[in-house]
């Protein structure tokens, strides 16, 4: 699985991630562990599923929430992220059906 680094964002945020396009007509968006615990998109069980999912078909998209490694801005709890992280999935790949997992889903 090749990943590449990708930014993306509303205004002045950007989000940090990485994307793997498997060619496929599915997409995933998988999301980390609360990032004031820890968590960043690094984690091995995002970088699992994230394996999983591709190995499945799916083009992967795992990112860092605010505050987080080289996204910018502050935590907020993660609202209204993966709105953005499925439009980065669309525009990179003919993905017309998403997931979106982990375990700071919120949309």
């Amino acid at each position: 699985m090749e990943e590449k680094i990708v930014f993306f964002g509303q205004g002045n945020i950007r989000l940090e991630g990485l994307y793997a396009n498997a060619g496929g007509a599915m997409g995933a968006v998988v999301s980390h562990p609360h990032p004031l615990m820890g968590g960043d998109m690094g984690n091995s069980i995002v970088e699992t599923l994230a394996e999983t999912l591709f190995a499945g078909g799916f083009s992967t998209l795992r990112f860092n929430f605010r505050g987080v490694g080289k996204s910018t801005g502050t935590f907020d709890d993660g609202r209204d992220k993966q709105t953005p992280a499925i439009q980065t999935v669309a525009s990179h790949s003919q993905t017309d059906s998403f997931w979106v997992t982990g375990t700071r889903n919120r949309l």
